[in-house]
């Protein structure tokens, strides 16, 4: 068992990566470092705005919770009521959706994909 503080470090280290390589998330920061370009251009350090941007994205970590799935694993099925997201931060995943004509279509997912967002958004059935 590691202690929380560990726990919370890794998390950073890990969605990190996840969110800047996901376009949206990336976008987020971008904006929210937008707020602080006056400060910033009045003192142009590089560090410091590496500093703020990574306080930007450990509030965002902070708000998730790591689920740590085997091959195989069913993480989710449609139609279930849950308004939970997901990303991608390790391995790959297999989304199957099931169309009104009962024809499958799959997709896979890579580091930095996600899935949940419209259940989460809209907080309907997926």
């Amino acid at each position: 068992m590691i202690s929380p503080s560990l726990k919370q470090k890794v998390a950073i280290c890990i969605f990190s990566g996840v969110i800047m390589k996901n376009k949206r998330f990336k976008r987020f920061v971008e904006e929210k470092m937008n707020k602080y370009n006056d400060y910033l251009s009045i003192r142009p350090n590089k560090e410091l705005k590496l500093e703020l941007e990574q306080k930007i994205i450990n509030v965002i970590v902070r708000k998730m919770a790591t689920q740590l799935n085997q091959p195989e694993d069913i993480v989710i099925q449609q139609f279930d009521d849950t308004t939970d997201m997901y990303f991608i931060a390790k391995g790959e995943c297999s989304v199957i959706l099931i169309d009104e004509k009962k024809k499958a279509h799959e997709k896979s997912l890579r580091i930095g994909d996600y899935f949940g967002e419209i259940s989460m958004i809209y907080g309907c059935k997926r």
